[in-house]
């Protein structure tokens, strides 16, 4: 069998699979995008701890290391170079979660109409976040990596408000605990299926 037939029987697996909902587990991109993500967010809070006033604000730009990663990750999968199927759906499935920003952009410019402070109303929108994950946790039994970014987000919109921390030092240490807690579950599911397989 030449190596495009390989191909396109695999792609055609991976269809079945995701139209089935019984994709593939946890695989190392999931992990090294996550701990991609951790190294990021410890960048920002590290910098964030060093920096004063609004040039704390420069310590987003490390989202810029696992955003690169994304895009690279998409750009591999593409349809036309015989890219996963499953990597495209779970694309699809992100940009719909990323339509949440529109309802949460409203809240953000009411809660300014309404002088709600800032720091309460960002508050707010991350625990929501939080909250709507450990829903997806929930419906989807087979995705407990979810489980350790519904913590951080929700534990990380508690620490927001306090003056102890500054936000862009919180979110960068929510980011690092998010990706490193999910990192190690993915890591964890990965070797039980290893060792399945084996045994």
């Amino acid at each position: 069998m030449s190596e495009y037939d390989l191909k396109q029987v695999k792609a055609d697996l991976e269809t079945i699979q995701a139209a089935a909902g019984i994709g593939e587990g946890p695989v190392g991109r999931d992990v090294a995008g996550n701990l991609l993500i951790a190294f990021a967010g410890a960048l920002m809070a590290g910098w964030a701890m060093l920096a004063s006033g609004l040039w704390q604000m420069c310590g987003f730009a490390a989202v810029l290391l696992p955003a690169g990663y994304l895009i690279a990750l998409r750009v591999r999968h593409r349809k036309p170079g015989g890219g996963s199927p499953q990597v495209r759906q779970e694309f699809l499935a992100a940009g719909a979660v990323l339509s949440l920003a529109i309802p949460f952009v409203g809240y953000a410019l009411w809660a300014q109409w309404m002088g709600i402070a800032p720091m309460l109303a960002l508050a707010t929108a991350i625990f929501f976040v939080g909250a709507l994950l450990w829903n997806g946790v929930i419906a989807r039994h087979g995705r407990p990596a979810l489980a350790p970014w519904c913590l951080a987000l929700m534990v990380g919109a508690l620490a927001v408000p306090s003056v102890a921390l500054s936000p862009v030092c919180v979110i960068g240490l929510m980011l690092a605990a998010g990706g490193l807690g999910s990192a190690a579950v993915a890591w964890i599911q990965m070797r039980r299926v290893a060792d399945e397989l084996a045994g």
